[in-house]
């Protein structure tokens, strides 16, 4: 993992080369209903489920409080795809957490019933109704506990995919913060370069007032009934402070 400041911003980023357990040390990890209760590490990128599980879910938390900034960006190249079911399934998510916690199995992602937000990539096509390629960005309640905005529906497996997430302050009070938030889907990605390539599939945005949980940014993914490999290679984070009358305001 590298970290870069600058009187502005923090940089983080990671390229998820590690081979054992002891080689992190930013990083929360957890999986659920798997004795080892460890992601999995393959020197080149990290599984968070692999394809031959079911009802598993893996989950990676870097303690980052994002709601002291007034911008953040976070990039990342994933994959999803492996599994021989006839309806591959769940997805992987990008999460905002109080704590680092995992979630449910299968629909869940590894992130519902915990206080925060994600953003979720869902390969499951529930009927054939569904659209192949999601269209929208809006915020939901997931059992009852967790806001999330979603993206669903994107049934594109066997390649490496890019997207990016962004996030613009535009006002807060002492429990909520107001702003935009984008979310661009690429379906393709340059693992050298670490650059996004192809169509992009989404590219929605949602404004309006986000519960302030803070303390945790990470990734969750999850299979049920259905299963896929879902797989980090590799995580960019940059978070901002804005300039206040000419001076760099220092995040609390």
């Amino acid at each position: 993992m590298a970290l870069l400041y600058s009187a502005q911003c923090i940089v983080v980023t990671d390229r998820f080369t590690y081979t054992d357990d002891s080689q992190i040390s930013k990083w929360y990890f957890k999986r659920k209903n798997d004795p080892s209760n460890k992601v999995v590490w393959t020197g080149q990128h990290v599984l968070l489920t692999t394809p031959v599980e079911y009802g598993r879910v893996g989950a990676l938390y870097l303690r980052l409080n994002l709601t002291q900034f007034d911008k953040w960006q976070v990039d990342f190249i994933y994959f999803m795809s492996n599994s021989t079911d006839p309806y591959p399934a769940y997805g992987l998510s990008l999460n905002f957490y109080r704590n680092p916690h995992i979630g449910a199995t299968g629909e869940g992602i590894g992130y519902s019933g915990v206080p925060g937000y994600a953003v979720e990539c869902d390969t499951y096509v529930f009927n054939p109704g569904d659209p192949p390629i999601p269209t929208s960005l809006l915020p939901r309640p997931m059992h009852a506990t967790t806001s999330i905005s979603l993206v669903e529906g994107l049934n594109l497996r066997n390649r490496w995919m890019y997207t990016r997430v962004i996030f613009t302050a535009l006002g807060r009070n002492s429990t909520h913060v107001y702003g935009r938030l984008q979310v661009v889907v690429w379906d393709g990605a340059d693992k050298q370069t670490l650059k996004p390539l192809g169509n992009v599939l989404v590219n929605s945005s949602y404004t309006g007032w986000f519960k302030i949980y803070g303390n945790y940014l990470g990734f969750s993914a999850a299979t049920g009934g259905q299963r896929d490999a879902h797989a980090l290679w590799w995580a960019r984070i940059e978070t901002c402070t804005a300039p206040v009358g000419g001076v760099v305001r220092s995040p609390a």
